[in-house]
Parts: structure tokens; C-alpha cells; sequence
């Protein structure tokens, strides 16, 4: 996941400069960050810590074509998660400024090209996650992020944190 981006120490600018820069750049997460104090490695947040995801994947979607990585039956059997709302970092509208941040820790590192409303750059592949059943997951949300006066710390109007959450799309879906 590209989640450097989605680091608590990223404002302003520098996220966009950490979407188009080097996919290759290294990063440490926020819970253990460098020793060393001129080290140049980027923060970033650990999205989903669980021992076990199991799943189905379509190889033949990967192997041929555009090379999509095609899931389904996805099980994700306890553990944390974070789920954030941050800044969209390829806003289609004026107005579309935010987004939740397990989405965007997926977008692939876009290359500079003409931008009107989309990007018009060879489309990257394709993550499509047809169902998804979560057991025993403990969830904290921020959302409504606003700045402190220190620029390495973010505040949040809406925080919650939800224990032994379950779900299952078949279900859902009846």
C-alpha cells in the first residue's frame, strides 16, 4: 500500500509531492518511526495489522490484459484497523477535497500529465474487491480532520473506536 502519503506528519503540499515522487521510496510506520534524526524516511500509518486474511484472486485477471488485480471471498479474521478521512489526492471537482484513506492507501503513484477532470494517462490496473466478510475486527475511525498549531499533528471532529466489529457481505446483500 502507498500509504506515506497518509502519514500524520504530511500537510499542505507534500502529499501531492509524496503521490508523484519515487513509488519506490522508503517509509516507516508512524508506531516505530527512524532512530537516526537525518534520516530521510518518510512516516507513514499502518492501516490493517491482522494475522490472517485469506481470499480468492482471479490470476487470470493479473497474468493477461491490463494486468487487474481481481479479489473475491475475502476474509479478514480479527486484528485493528484505522479508517481516516484525509485529502483526495486526485480530486476530480473543485469541491472534492476529502476522502476515507483506506481507499486512497491503493491509488497507484500517477505520472505528471494533462489533467482536465481525469487524468489523461494510460489508466492504471484495476483493484476490484467483489466481497469482503470481517470477523472480530477492532476499528478506530477519525474523521473531520482539522490543523493544530503544531504542523506534525492533526485533530479530528469525529473519533470513535468500535470492537469485535463483523461483516459480511453475503449477508448484506439478502
Amino acid at each position: 500500500m502507498d500509504d506515506c502519503a497518509l502519514s500524520a506528519a504530511v500537510s499542505g503540499e507534500e502529499g501531492d509531492d509524496l503521490r508523484s515522487g519515487d513509488p519506490n521510496e522508503d517509509c516507516t510506520p508512524d508506531d516505530r518511526p527512524d532512530p537516526d534524526p537525518s534520516s530521510r524516511r518518510k512516516p507513514r500509518k499502518l492501516l490493517l495489522r491482522t494475522d490472517l486474511v485469506t481470499g480468492e484472486i482471479d490470476l487470470h485477471a493479473v497474468m493477461f490484459g491490463h494486468h487487474d488485480f481481481v479479489f473475491r471471498n475475502l476474509w479478514i479474521h480479527g486484528g485493528d484497523a484505522l479508517l481516516e478521512q484525509t485529502r483526495e489526492p486526485y480530486p476530480l471537482h473543485a469541491y472534492d477535497r476529502t476522502i476515507v484513506s483506506i481507499v486512497t492507501a491503493f491509488y497507484p503513484r500517477m505520472k505528471a500529465a494533462f489533467h482536465a477532470g481525469i487524468y489523461a494517462d494510460a489508466p492504471p490496473p484495476i483493484f476490484d474487491l467483489r466481497d469482503i466478510h470481517i470477523a472480530g475486527l477492532n476499528l478506530t475511525l477519525h474523521m473531520q480532520p482539522y490543523a493544530l498549531s503544531k504542523p506534525d499533528q492533526a485533530g479530528y471532529g469525529f473519533t470513535a473506536h468500535l470492537e469485535g466489529v463483523d461483516v459480511d457481505a453475503a449477508r448484506a446483500s439478502e
